[in-house]
């Protein structure tokens, strides 16, 4: 079952690291219908809704878990300091906190965009 998933928004997560989460979730009746052939549609078509809610849900999953485990201050904590001007930081920490900031609004993104895939999924389901 092939469909066509256009993103309006702009693009945050790349399609070949789409096209490989679907590849690396899919059922094994999914992966009857592909070949070294037609792989290259994964970049560009969905294999199912559920392989895509699925594709979703892990990266979703991944990134959260990113979030949690490898940071101990949150993003907007991070601005909060770093825009402070009572509090002195040296030119180690201000790097390091725009550092953290800059990573911490990537992994945010990902999971907005991933928010957005999945409101668009549920809108194509609810017109089909």
């Amino acid at each position: 079952m092939e469909q066509e998933f256009n993103m309006t928004s702009k693009q945050i997560i790349s399609d070949e690291l789409m096209a490989s989460m679907r590849l690396l979730v899919m059922t094994e009746q999914e992966l009857n219908d592909y070949d070294i052939s037609n792989l290259s549609k994964l970049l560009t078509t969905m294999v199912s809704i559920e392989n895509e809610r699925n594709v979703l849900s892990e990266l979703e999953n991944l990134f959260e878990e990113m979030k949690t485990v490898a940071y101990t201050t949150s993003l907007d904590d991070n601005v909060k300091r770093l825009n402070d001007e009572d509090t002195r930081l040296c030119d180690e920490e201000r790097y390091s906190l725009i550092y953290l900031i800059g990573q911490k609004s990537i992994i945010h993104k990902v999971l907005m965009s991933i928010q957005q895939r999945r409101s668009l999924l549920d809108q194509n389901q609810e017109q089909v």
